[in-house]
């Protein structure tokens, strides 16, 4: 009985909207901004300035990964 190696291959092919890739960019993305937003947001309130770092986030991972509605 001889023994043959498998082999399995798969393809990076994306058939979604979005690809693992966008969203790990996004969830790193919206965990710098939550964090922007509990330190540096809040010390900037002292001032008047209350920046939102969680949209600012959205809308960088938008711009970064040419996101679209439709393909």
């Amino acid at each position: 009985m001889a023994t043959e190696a498998r082999t399995v291959s798969a393809s990076a092919k994306s058939t979604g909207l979005v690809d693992i890739k966008s969203l790990v960019l996004l969830a790193i993305l919206l965990a710098a901004g939550f964090i922007l937003n509990m330190t540096l947001g809040n010390a900037l309130a002292i001032v008047g300035i209350k920046p939102q770092f969680i949209i600012a986030a959205y809308a960088l991972t938008i711009a970064l990964t040419n996101a679209n509605l439709g393909k």
